[in-house]
């Protein structure tokens, strides 16, 4: 576009995001919002996926129903490509898709729907707790800065199902409204791709977890998360049940050993993982003190719930990624902006003698902010930086 690289368009979307913000009062937050959702959108019309993205594959199915209608459909359906039978959301998706009038709504499309849903969340939980606009800032600069474009849009099904359990996730713990659309969510999700199912199982696990809370239970279920991803991966090899296998994501990818994989994506997606413990961390004190006041524990410990579980899944490291890429960028968003704006709120009631006086763990808080800022700050910089010259974006292409 006008002569510019994909990857460029990408910097002056997110600037120009950064600059919005930073530009409007505060009311009119949610202009800079809509702004960078459709930005992102046309970036991905414009994109031209590689013949090994799954993209490029999905082409095909979508010529053969924007050709033959319903009779594509179902001849797709009988030969079974990418197990459309069993995937009924995957199915009807594409054939919705077929009605555009070419192959590059598919990315926009679902670019839209990803980034839509994301950015519903964040505004929600900014509105939700007056979030000032400089941490409101960070965190979306976070979520921009750490979320895998390109792998959402060459590969479709697995940012998509991950969004939308994640929007289900915060509205059903935190907002507690449309439980049952958020269900029919869940399970929309998973007909979509198999990857899911294990999110969809830790939101379960934590609704379960708060009703027996012990610190016995708490730590048989950080010890259990911890080993989770790696049992998982262990029994995948010992088995040959369809179930199994499509959870442990064995069948889409066999050459996956069990074993620490040490690539740069791979680390770097390690560090994203330190930096939210990091934020799980430092926050908790202000999160576990309003436990029985605000629903936003209930997503802090499915946030927790879910870092734990990752760091079996190491062992895992399909698993591991896509939890890494889809789900840690929002998390570490929404958990930063809201434990800023609760830390602000909690000094401004507190006497001036209360650095002196105060409860340890909270006056250790208060004492690291500034750290805790830069090391946050930081790694949104470090990693843009490596998005810019080390990612998947560097593969995309007009």
């Amino acid at each position: 576009m006008l002569g510019l690289s994909a990857l460029t368009w990408f910097v002056i979307i997110v600037a120009g995001y950064a600059l919005l913000l930073l530009i409007l009062p505060r009311e009119y937050m949610w202009i800079p919002f809509v702004a960078v959702v459709v930005a992102m959108t046309i970036l991905a019309y414009h994109i031209v996926p590689d013949e090994t993205d799954d993209l490029y594959r999905y082409y095909g199915m979508l010529d053969i129903m924007r050709e033959q209608g319903k009779a594509g459909l179902d001849y797709i359906v009988n030969l079974n490509w990418y197990n459309w039978k069993t995937y009924i959301t995957f199915r009807y998706y594409f054939y919705f898709l077929s009605f555009f009038p070419n192959n590059r709504y598919v990315a926009a499309v679902t670019m839209f729907i990803v980034y839509a849903l994301m950015f519903l969340v964040m505004y929600k939980a900014a509105q939700r707790y007056q979030v000032s606009k400089g941490y409101v800032l960070l965190g979306t600069l976070f979520f921009l800065s750490t979320y895998w474009f390109y792998d959402t849009a060459s590969g479709i099904r697995n940012g998509l199902a991950f969004a939308v359990v994640i929007a289900c996730a915060y509205y059903h713990l935190v907002e507690k409204r449309n439980i049952i659309l958020c269900l029919f969510g869940y399970v929309a999700a998973c007909l979509l791709h198999s990857s899911p199912i294990l999110p969809v199982a830790l939101v379960l696990l934590t609704l379960l977890t708060m009703k027996f809370n012990s610190k016995f239970i708490n730590v048989v279920m950080i010890l259990g998360l911890a080993v989770g991803g790696a049992f998982i991966q262990f029994i995948s090899e010992k088995s040959d049940n369809e179930f199994i296998l499509s959870i442990a994501e064995k069948s889409e990818n066999n050459t996956e050993a069990v074993r620490l994989n040490t690539s740069t994506g791979f680390l770097v997606n390690i560090v994203t993982l330190v930096i939210v413990l990091l934020v799980i961390w430092y926050f908790s004190v202000y999160f576990v003190r309003d436990k029985e006041t605000d629903p936003i524990y209930r997503f802090y410990r499915y946030c927790s719930t879910t870092a734990f579980f990752m760091i079996g899944c190491l062992f895992s490291s399909l698993i591991f990624l896509r939890f890494a890429r889809w789900i840690l960028p929002i998390m570490g968003a929404v958990l930063f902006m809201v434990g800023m704006q609760k830390q602000a709120d909690f000094v401004k009631k507190q006497p001036p003698t209360f650095i002196y006086t105060g409860e340890k763990k909270m006056v250790l808080r208060v004492r690291t902010q500034g750290a805790m800022l830069l090391v946050y700050f930081a790694y949104i910089c470090v990693h843009f930086l490596y998005a810019c010259v080390g990612s998947s974006l560097i593969w995309m292409h007009f």
